[in-house]
């Protein structure tokens, strides 16, 4: 299993060498499908999971994510960043405004063939309608000092994919997508069963970035310095190794900055003996995930990551830009007893992070634990709003509203919820006066961890004053969240 030191390096790696993210606008699907209507307060983007149907595959409807879009009274609620037909099972999610509104970050996997990561950091703005890509190192146009050949073997690892399912891309080959061939055979000429070639030629000769991916969990990553007019091999390819993804986006108000969730996403096969190779109960998906700063003025380079072995080894999710960009607030130690923590932007440069609680966690071994996450910044940078999550030992647990001064004082829940129910991904109004969440809530009398793994609860948009007053429901579609507040 890699170590979390080389899922760094890793993922700094691909955002540092190579050639520079391209600047140039993307094509129309990701473009808003019509200009936001708002009400006094404003307007809400939030995250909609439209059910997609393929009939001719038979399979049963796929909840997709899509941006949608709403007055901040709840009125004219329609897809923002939605799309559709053949690009229907695009997703686009995690909406969050730049602290002037005029622009919009989210992340999509939108032509992920164009990036080394298998979701990506997007930003719209609003004026224009431009959409760009801030993250994944995509190839920008320039000279090209030649081409070359590379070649290479994946390694299945799983029964139940298809050879014909994986996908290859390779940094400046302009999106393209290339297809495995025969299963790899030795000298001898014996099949080595499970280990398919490539080749792809016409590669820009230099240090490039190549990838597999069949799916979110499936897929491997490497790097091959390419020399012109050469035959390049490339390291094997392990499909069980994982994706690299950038989520969770957060900008700051010069728009050079931008905090994200830096994600792997990987499967482990269980010990021979528990499952069947093919046995959907013999896998199982894993991630580590981390806080990291992209340099959007030097293509989206990675300037700061955190180490968990270097941060006496907590961890590090959830990252929010405060509003005049010099602070993070994140969701900081090991679930289910997080705090909310707080860090100068300098200290996190300068790889010497001055961190502080804001909120603590707690752990009682024969009860449970309270633990903390999703913190917003309110438009002052004055306080914080926050989940504070109850849980017990048999994974039930329950979430409500907290506010919080940034320097700890003033902690207060705003929401009493039911049992069965749990707070989510809270966001502030454009005057600091009221707060959107989504509210999850379970179709059993108790929420359960295994709820939101099977799909088994409903979720939507409230809003409710600062204070905790006047709570109101804007969406019943049972398939809203992430909501983000603009003017």
């Amino acid at each position: 299993m890699l170590s979390a030191q080389y899922r760094v390096a890793v993922f700094i790696a691909f955002v540092v060498v190579g050639f520079t993210c391209s600047a140039a606008d993307l094509p129309t699907p990701l473009a808003p499908r019509a200009a936001l209507d708002r009400s006094d307060a404003g307007c809400i983007l939030y995250t909609c999971h439209e059910l997609i149907t393929v009939p001719a595959l038979g399979v049963k409807p796929v909840p997709i994510p899509k941006i949608y879009a709403m007055t901040a009274d709840g009125r004219a609620q329609r897809p923002f960043i939605a799309p559709g037909g053949n690009f229907g099972f695009v997703e686009a999610r995690q909406a969050a405004f730049s602290p002037d509104y005029t622009s919009v970050v989210f992340t999509s996997n939108f032509e992920t063939a164009r990036s080394a990561m298998f979701t990506d950091v997007f930003k719209l703005h609003l004026a224009t309608g431009n959409v760009v890509r801030l993250s994944g190192n995509e190839w920008s146009a320039g000279d090209v000092k030649g081409r070359g050949t590379v070649y290479g073997v994946v390694q299945m690892g799983f029964t139940e994919v298809a050879p014909s399912a994986v996908n290859i891309a390779v940094q400046g080959m302009n999106g393209q997508t290339f297809r495995l061939k025969g299963e790899l055979a030795n000298a001898q000429g014996q099949v080595q069963q499970g280990q398919y070639t490539y080749v792809i030629e016409n590669v820009p000769a230099g240090k490039v970035w190549i990838k597999c991916w069949h799916s979110r969990h499936k897929g491997d990553l490497k790097f091959v310095d390419v020399s012109a007019n050469q035959q390049n091999p490339v390291a094997t390819m392990h499909l069980n190794e994982g994706n690299w993804l950038a989520t969770n986006p957060s900008i700051s108000p010069d728009g050079r900055l931008a905090a994200v969730l830096s994600q792997h996403a990987w499967f482990v096969n269980q010990p021979a003996g528990l499952a069947k190779p093919d046995d959907p109960r013999g896998v199982q998906e894993q991630g580590f995930d981390t806080l990291a700063l992209l340099d959007l003025a030097r293509a989206g380079q990675c300037v700061f990551m955190w180490e968990p072995t270097k941060m006496r080894g907590q961890s590090a999710k959830d990252p929010r830009l405060s509003p005049d960009g010099r602070f993070v607030a994140f969701t900081m130690g090991e679930m289910p007893a997080e705090s909310i923590a707080i860090a100068s932007v300098d200290s996190l440069l300068k790889g010497m992070p001055d961190v502080r609680i804001v909120a603590a966690g707690q752990k009682a071994l024969a009860v449970g634990a309270v633990g903390c996450g999703h913190a917003a910044w309110s438009p002052d940078g004055r306080r914080l709003a926050f989940i504070r999550v109850q849980s017990d030992l048999n994974l039930n647990f329950t979430g409500n509203l907290c506010v919080v001064n940034i320097d700890g004082t003033g902690l207060a829940p705003i929401t009493q919820v039911r049992v069965n129910q749990c707070v989510a991904n809270p966001c502030w109004s454009s005057d600091g006066t009221q707060l959107a969440s989504g509210l999850i809530t379970s179709r059993r009398q108790a929420l359960n961890a295994l709820d939101l793994l099977t799909l088994n609860i409903s979720s939507d948009i409230w809003i409710l004053g600062a204070n905790g007053a006047n709570p109101r429901q804007l969406t019943n579609d049972g398939r809203s969240g992430e909501p983000a507040w603009g003017k």
